[in-house]
This record gives C-alpha cells, sequence and structure tokens, in this order.
C-alpha cells in the first residue's frame, strides 16, 4: 500500500489495555495474530483483531499457583509452533508451556533450571530446521543452550507433533560468558551463531559447536 494514501488515523492507529500488574515483556505469536504476555504471576494471551482496534483476552488453561510464584523476566513464543511458549523467572526457572494441554491441570510442559534469576530465553529463529534448540541466561554468568527433547526427568510428553518428548535426564550446553548476562539471541543470518549482552557492556559472539571461547568480545 502507499503510504501517503493512508489517512492520519490509520498511520497513528493504537490499541491500548491496561493490567492489573506489571507487565514485564511480551511476545507476538507465529501468525501474528495473538501476543502473550507476562509479570509477576501473570501468563496472559490476547488475541489482536487490527480490523476493529480490539484486543480479546484469550482464557488460558491452568499454569499453577507455583508455577507463577515468581516474576518472569522474559518470554518467546515458537517461531513455527503455535502451542509451544518458553519463558524466565527470577527464582532461575525456565519453563515451556504447551497451550495443546488444555484438559490438563496444567499447561507447564517442562522446566529447566539457572542457579541464579533467568533474564532471557530465546527460541531459534529457524524453527523447522532447529525447533528443539532454546536459549536462556541468567545472573550466574553461564548461557545454557537446552535441547528441548531431552526434557527434566519429572517432566513428561504429551506425544503430540510439536510438543517437548520424553527422554532420560535434561540436557544442556553451557557458556560461560563472564558475567550477568542480560539477554541473549541467535543470529537470524547464521544458524550456528549467537549474541549474548552483559551487564559490563560488553556483547559477546559464540558459535554452539564450541563453549570454549567467544568468537568475539565486543566492549563500549
Amino acid at each position: 500500500r502507499d503510504l501517503h494514501r493512508v489517512d492520519r488515523r490509520q498511520r497513528q492507529m493504537c490499541i491500548r489495555d491496561r493490567f492489573k500488574t506489571a507487565l514485564t515483556a511480551l511476545s507476538l505469536s507465529p501468525r501474528r495474530d495473538h501476543v502473550v504476555t507476562v509479570g509477576r504471576g501473570l501468563l496472559r494471551l490476547v488475541k489482536l483483531d487490527l480490523e476493529y482496534e480490539t484486543l480479546q483476552e484469550i482464557i488460558v488453561p491452568r499454569v499453577g499457583r507455583n508455577n507463577l510464584s515468581n516474576s518472569s523476566t522474559s518470554v518467546d513464543w515458537h517461531p513455527s509452533h503455535f502451542n509451544l511458549i518458553a519463558t524466565a523467572a527470577t527464582n532461575g526457572a525456565v519453563v515451556l508451556w504447551n497451550l495443546d494441554r488444555g484438559g490438563s491441570d496444567s499447561i507447564k510442559e517442562a522446566e529447566y533450571r539457572h542457579r541464579r534469576s533467568a533474564n532471557a530465553v530465546h527460541w531459534h529463529p529457524n524453527g523447522h530446521a532447529h525447533p528443539n534448540w532454546l536459549l536462556s541466561c541468567s545472573k550466574e554468568r553461564m548461557v545454557k543452550l537446552w535441547d528441548t527433547r531431552v526434557p527434566p526427568p519429572s517432566s513428561s510428553s504429551s506425544g503430540k507433533p510439536g510438543v517437548v518428548q520424553a527422554a532420560a535426564s535434561a540436557t544442556s550446553s553451557d557458556f560461560d560468558v563472564g558475567g550477568n548476562c542480560l539477554d541473549v539471541k541467535f543470529s537470524h543470518h547464521s544458524p550456528m551463531l549467537f549474541a549474548a549482552a552483559l551487564q559490563d557492556d560488553a556483547v559477546h559472539v559464540w558459535d554452539v559447536r564450541s563453549n570454549r571461547a567467544p568468537l568475539i568480545r565486543c566492549v563500549q
């Protein structure tokens, strides 16, 4: 569309909503028609209706009282599986939520752990080539690359396509970044690379095939 032909009201369209608690992060669904928001004790799904400029809250099946007892710091919707959402929390938990588990007691699919507060989670952007790769980072100076096909021993699989599969124990590749890691992201251009942002203003670029040292260190 020619943006010059769009009237002023359309260019400045904004849909607003109020929450009863502070929000810390949000993520857009792979179909771009839903948003998941997180905060303290909050996991909320909202359907976007841009045609009528409205927000419609989606009732989320039970998440469990203990599962959201800490503040969520980050959330990332799987890029190709609408049913999978990952969150990070201040108690170090990295939780996978499966929206297809609506008939169960909780939509919690699996829970991984950092020793200290988890700051961010990020699915691999190529959800078809690497659908089970999940990055997380924390205050413990560690970035973890999880293979979500291998959940914790206490987790179980639903056996549905696109859902975490059962295995003996949890596993991760650990990358010691040397300080409090605030954010982490896979590269959209080089599938084996990711960047980690540290509290001391440094940015590291790592190759997932080697955790000995970063490929690049950038310091401001």
